[in-house]
């Protein structure tokens, strides 16, 4: 193959992805004995994705402080017993030492005058650590910078290099220069957050399912794609992000258009410190009986309260000061709020791994957004996001480093390489095409109307895949591409197209309703039949299922076998909604 105009990388550990479970992994790789660590991300490690625009929320386990099991047993409670609780486990008992290495990077968390931690309540009963907003992944760039950790910004990466089921690096591209790039590797973390599909949220554009759409294409097995996040968020107003579970932890209330405090018809014990697929939902519902739109009510803040928002949330704040919904440290009046989705994102589908981050492909490791979330289960609640991009993270860097240390060197195939530069530069060689804003597009008006996303059925579901699968094979081949940025959204709506398909397929499979997986034609969560997850691979243009059985005989927090109404299902009816 010709080198014009192409740039050859090799690395002991390649971690593709800036964000917290990135940098973890590429920090704890270096500490396990990988010497050559090269990070790629699309844009700039530290300032972009999800982990630069987090809420200042960091949901912990504190040993000496909380209860394990109490712990536990909410966590399950709250998933829905999907959590692989050998998982949960783990993550509790990692989750503490994350935080006191990122308090010792100079990660800024919020301490009394004897310098120790603040926690303020958040959703549930869990306890929430505060940080300093975007100086969490400044800090972590930092310690990367520090490590000797090679930093490369500004790539695209768009396929993984396999063969006979291992991992040998990565094919991308120069976002900016279009500059082609080959990285050849022992191994690889791929820690590129989730897919939002390009949502209200700023600070969520970036993250469409790059790394999802790579593992489809290598084989991974993946699970949990049937569930998804329903974030809430500003109707009118774009922030970085809406920091709902600090909103939440202060006691803001969510009303409809009637002025009713409506959470407490849904969850009556949380009311409106729901898990977020509650409040999104139940929000869909309440639309669905007219009685949008919804309203987020922080007027009865105090101004120290305000004052903690401004410093441990600056870039959401700053965008509802500018917009005059906060004047003096006060809030003047009620914010129009919407739910958003679907997402995988926080919690949601992702690659199946073992306890060491290990997927079925040797050599190739997954971690944060970019996994199923398996301690999880349903619900972010304690054990997602932002915790679960730390755990996962750390885990995947050290057992990447060490699988390095054992492997020998590949030889990468030429021919194999020039067909992934073909798929990756493709759009830059044609004449004319589709604008790949079109397809965005046509991706957001197809899957995110809510009673495709949040309220489902089978016969909506299906129609939504056949434009899927449509729009992918009739314009996502086509697409032009005429400078870097364009390539980059070209890639970016063809792994949207992917994940949106797989997304609906795997909806499809599961006939209960649990969590984000609301199905108006199988209204029922069933704990007899359905307590199993969704395991999809995908080979060349076919997607590949099985179910797995969870095994609950061997887990501590034992689920009741029953059949009932999911939730949506009561309340709607409770409330005069005649389901069709």
């Amino acid at each position: 193959m010709s080198d014009t105009n192409t740039a050859r990388f090799e690395a002991d550990v390649l971690v593709i992805g800036g964000g917290l479970a990135g940098t973890f992994a590429a920090l704890k790789a270096k500490e396990y004995g990988a010497e050559n660590v090269v990070i790629v991300d699309k844009s700039y490690v530290g300032k972009s994705g999800c982990s630069a625009f987090a809420a200042g929320v960091f949901t912990a386990f504190m040993p000496e402080k909380d209860d394990f099991e109490v712990w536990m047993k909410e966590i399950v409670t709250n998933g829905e017993s999907l959590n692989n609780q050998e998982w949960l486990e783990l993550h509790l008992s990692e989750i503490y030492k994350r935080v006191l290495e990122m308090d010792s990077w100079g990660v800024l968390f919020r301490k009394d005058n004897k310098g120790n931690f603040l926690r303020t309540p958040g959703r549930g009963g869990s306890r929430n650590f505060k940080f300093l907003g975007p100086q969490l992944m400044e800090a972590m760039r930092k310690k990367c910078e520090k490590e000797g950790i090679r930093l490369l910004d500004w790539t695209m990466t768009t396929s993984l290099i396999t063969a006979d089921d291992r991992v040998l690096g990565a094919i991308g591209f120069h976002c900016r220069t279009g500059e082609f790039k080959v990285f050849k590797a022992k191994s690889v973390v791929v820690a590129t957050g989730g897919c939002r599909f390009k949502t209200i949220l700023a600070g969520h554009r970036m993250t469409t399912g790059d790394g999802h759409a790579m593992l489809l294409r290598s084989g991974c097995e993946m699970t949990n794609l049937e569930f998804n996040q329903s974030n809430i968020a500003a109707a009118n107003i774009e922030m970085s992000g809406p920091g709902m579970n600090m909103y939440q932890g202060l006691g803001a209330k969510f009303i409809n258009k009637k002025g009713e405090a409506f959470m407490v018809h849904y969850d009556p014990n949380l009311k409106d410190r729901a898990p977020l697929r509650m409040l999104a939902g139940a929000m869909a519902v309440e639309a669905s009986l007219g009685n949008n739109p919804f309203y987020i009510d922080m007027t009865h803040f105090s101004p120290e309260q305000v004052r903690l928002l401004k410093e441990v949330l600056p870039l959401p704040t700053m965008a509802l000061e500018r917009a005059g919904y906060i004047v003096d440290n006060r809030f003047t009046d009620k914010i129009e709020w919407i739910p958003m989705g679907p997402n995988w994102a926080s919690y949601g589908g992702g690659a199946r791994i073992n306890l060491r981050c290990e997927t079925n492909i040797q050599g190739l490791f997954a971690a944060g957004d970019a996994t199923a979330k398996m301690a999880a289960g349903t619900n972010e609640m304690g054990a997602g996001a932002m915790p679960n991009a730390a755990v996962t993270g750390a885990l995947a860097g050290r057992y990447a480093a060490e699988y390095s240390l054992r492997r020998p060197e590949s030889m990468l195939d030429s021919e194999g390489v020039e067909e992934l530069r073909r798929y990756t530069m493709g759009p830059c060689t044609e004449k004319e095409g589709y604008d790949p804003e079109h397809l965005i597009l046509t991706i957001q008006e197809t899957i995110t109307p809510y009673k495709v996303g949040m309220i489902k059925r089978e016969d909506r579901l299906k129609t939504a895949l056949g434009k899927i699968r449509e729009i992918k094979s009739t314009i996502g081949p086509y697409l032009y591409a005429r400078d870097p940025h364009y390539l980059r959204l070209a890639h970016e709506a063809r792994n949207m197209t992917l994940c949106a398909e797989h997304f609906l397929h795997a909806a499809l499979l599961r006939k209960e309703s649990r969590g984000t997986g609301f199905r108006e034609d199988f209204p029922f969560r069933d704990n007899v039949n359905w307590l199993k997850w969704v395991v999809v691979r995908r080979c060349g243009e076919e997607i590949e299922h099985r179910m797995e059985e969870i095994p609950l005989d061997k887990y501590k927090v034992k689920p009741e076998r029953t059949i009932e109404e999911h939730p949506l299902v009561k309340v709607g009816k409770n409330r005069g909604l005649k389901w069709e």
